[in-house]
């Protein structure tokens, strides 16, 4: 009996451009895996976060308003790039960017709720599913019969 090596289901989720005609100009495939996708995402996503509650507590402070408000404005500018990058590539993102005219307000509007409600649940679902698999693959009696095999 041979033993079988199963692969990972895969997720392929897809972000239309759509023009002000309502034509789809391009379509944008997102295979969405695990390891770095997720923890970069994530890590991105906390500290997108984190930037947004600190333009908050900005926007409720009038004494430092003015320049503090405009490096968190560019701070979330550029973690949405980042989250960008990460789900769609490079070049990808590019193509978003001259879509939108880089027009980061429309971005943030239109493409990041596809990141944020989309492709972060998904990339962590997929991830508990892993955790999962691999704890059960694991577990204590095959752990002790492991050990006991390396011992002699």
């Amino acid at each position: 009996m041979a033993y079988k090596a199963i692969r990972s289901r895969k997720c392929v989720e897809s972000l239309e451009l759509v023009n002000e005609n309502g034509e789809v100009e391009k379509i944008i495939q997102v295979e969405i895996t695990t390891g770095k996708l997720a923890d970069s995402l994530s890590r991105k996503y906390v500290e997108l976060i984190r930037a947004q509650r600190e333009m908050k507590q900005l926007s409720n402070d009038t004494d430092k308003k003015t320049e503090k408000m405009v490096e968190t404005y560019e701070h979330i500018g550029t973690i949405v790039l980042e989250m960008m990058e990460i789900v769609f590539g490079e070049k990808n993102t590019k193509e978003i960017m001259s879509f939108y005219e880089n027009d980061y307000v429309e971005i943030i509007q239109q493409v990041m709720p596809f990141i944020i409600n989309i492709i972060l649940p998904e990339v962590r679902s997929i991830a508990q599913e892993n955790k999962a698999k691999i704890l059960e693959q694991y577990n204590r009696k095959n752990r002790r019969s492991v050990g006991r095999g390396m011992r002699s």
